[in-house]
């Protein structure tokens, strides 16, 4: 079993500002073993400011968002494991919910 990270032989990192700091751009085979991390975080500079409230009003539950700067962030990392067929949630009983 293989955790990937890192380039495939062959690629080189991508300057574009969406994925220079991507970690992993590898190929995955059976076998691997991933981690999604996914995280939010409660920034007071950007939850206060009107001009990103304005720009993502349609996507972020500003109400909701508001009752939580106290947590500081939220980290929820699956890992997953690649077999042969469709990949598989080593972590997908534990729970992800407020």
């Amino acid at each position: 079993m293989r955790a990937g990270s890192g380039l495939a032989p062959g690629r080189t990192k991508d300057s574009r500002p969406c994925l220079r700091t991507l970690r992993m751009d590898l190929p995955l085979a059976a076998g691997y073993v991933v981690t999604i991390e996914l995280g939010l975080y409660f920034i007071p500079a950007s939850l206060n400011d009107p001009a990103r409230r304005e720009r993502f009003h349609d996507c972020v539950n500003w109400p909701l968002a508001e009752q939580h700067p106290h947590l500081g962030g939220v980290r929820i990392d699956d890992n997953l494991l690649v077999p042969p067929g469709t990949p598989e949630d080593l972590t997908a009983s534990i729970p992800k919910s407020l």
